[in-house]
């Protein structure tokens, strides 16, 4: 079981993970995607997210009632705010998200915060 897992946290971030941060049309041109279809990529991009913002909950709620188990979820959880703000700030910088994305950045940053303020007590 522990093997299993670590065969899948270091293959499925370098895989997949580090290649979507990176250079997601690359990506996308190496599966196959036609560009510039960008909409079917945008909605494909949006579903994958989407099942694994679904995953992680419920994962979370499994593991609501184990301690230590919490304290996990909580680094899972700081650890994904924190990317998401980096993300944000990156598309900030480079001028390619709309206003709203940018203030997001602020958002993501804050729930990391208090995630990890919440999870040091």
């Amino acid at each position: 079981m522990r093997a299993l897992l670590l065969v899948y946290a270091f293959a499925f971030p370098i895989v997949v993970g580090l290649p979507l941060v990176i250079a997601p049309l690359a990506w996308a041109r190496a599966l196959g995607w036609r560009l510039p279809d960008e909409t079917a990529l945008a909605i494909y991009f949006g579903r994958c997210l989407g099942a694994i913002i679904c995953a992680i909950a419920a994962i979370a709620i499994a593991c609501a009632g184990d301690p230590v188990a919490v304290r996990v979820m909580l680094d899972l959880i700081a650890l994904a705010f924190g990317a998401m703000a980096l993300v944000h700030a990156w598309g900030w910088l480079r001028k390619t998200q709309p206003r709203f994305e940018d203030l997001e950045t602020f958002g993501y940053a804050a729930l990391c915060a208090l995630t990890i303020i919440v999870r040091a007590s």
